[in-house]
């Protein structure tokens, strides 16, 4: 039980930083990212490369070393993609109701951002990929930035997350991370 609660709190904070964009303190470019295989790979980290899901249905460039998961969330089965140490992740499942890609986003935000109710958000942002909806959220908690996104397309939910300390240079990295990401 104290491990499932730990991965819906970690699921939950990794929803709310994909809605914070940018952390205290750190600038962030709200240009569209290039897609990750048009990345030159000398901008990239060491160890970085393009991932693209089992199932096509999105790419993002990260650490090379990859854990995939299957996890339960207050709103159903999901599959999630831990990179490097663990701090950048992509979670995806099917959205909890049936409807428009902004329903689904809607009702995403309501149940997978529900540990964050009442903390304050650093910034919070509507996003598009590929015509799809999104939205972004930056928060800090407890010294830690959390970079969240969260996007609806054809009835499925993606949730990216960087974190690192705030103040650090790996919020660079989680950054650049957050924003690689792109649909299938």
């Amino acid at each position: 039980m104290r491990g499932s609660r730990g991965l819906w709190l970690t699921f939950a904070l990794a929803i709310a930083a994909a809605l914070i964009v940018v952390p205290i303190g750190v600038a962030r470019s709200r240009t569209p990212a290039a897609p990750p295989s048009s990345q030159s790979s000398a901008a990239l980290p060491a160890g970085w490369a393009a991932y693209t899901a089992p199932d096509g249905s999105f790419q993002v460039t990260g650490p090379t070393q990859v854990r995939s998961s299957a996890l339960t969330t207050g709103i159903g089965p999901a599959r999630r993609a831990e990179f490097g140490d663990g701090t950048l992740s992509v979670t995806w499942l099917n959205a909890p109701v049936a409807g428009t890609d902004a329903d689904a986003l809607a009702a995403g935000k309501a149940s997978l951002l529900r540990p964050l109710v009442g903390r304050v958000a650093d910034e919070e942002v509507d996003l598009v990929d590929d015509g799809h909806p999104g939205f972004g959220l930056l928060i800090t908690i407890e010294g830690t930035s959390y970079d969240v996104r969260l996007f609806a397309s054809n009835g499925r939910l993606f949730q990216v997350v960087g974190q690192a300390p705030a103040g650090s240079p790996q919020v660079d990295d989680a950054i650049r991370f957050v924003d690689s990401f792109h649909l299938g």
